[in-house]
């Protein structure tokens, strides 16, 4: 499975290109410590860090973005769907390749708002990278 390409939007912005009108976006919380270990990487000792973090899935459908559509099971499905995405080791694959790995997610709940149907998925996760050293 490929994921899409992601555009960079703040806040509520209008969906510009949005999914049958579902929009879904993504908050990281960045607050975290790091664990540093040395492994070996592509046959050399490297530096990695680990850090356990906090994902939060948005999931939004316009209460107007579909005619004749019930925005409420609109986001319920999507949201459901994106959950089941999230605890597939297999449609994962990519972000682990990508240094995120045990994701955890939490299964959707709806958030009162007066514009859209909103669902919110929170989802803990461990970031690995290498440490560039600096010679």
């Amino acid at each position: 499975m490929s994921f899409p390409a992601a555009e960079l939007r703040f806040q509520q912005s209008a969906l510009a290109q949005p999914l049958n009108g579902i929009g879904i976006s993504l908050v990281w919380d960045g607050k975290t410590d790091a664990r540093l270990a040395w492994e070996t990487v592509d046959g050399a000792r490297q530096q990695v860090a680990y850090l356990k973090t906090m994902v939060t899935f948005w999931v939004r459908v316009a209460m107007r973005s579909v005619a004749n559509a019930n925005a409420r099971k609109q986001a319920q499905i999507a949201s459901d769907r994106l959950y089941l995405i999230l605890q597939n080791s297999g449609a994962t694959r990519p972000l682990s390749q990508k240094g995120i790995h045990r994701l955890r997610p939490k299964p959707p709940y709806p958030v009162a708002d007066a514009g859209y149907q909103l669902r919110q998925i929170v989802c803990a996760a461990q970031l690995r990278y290498t440490v560039l050293s600096q010679v």
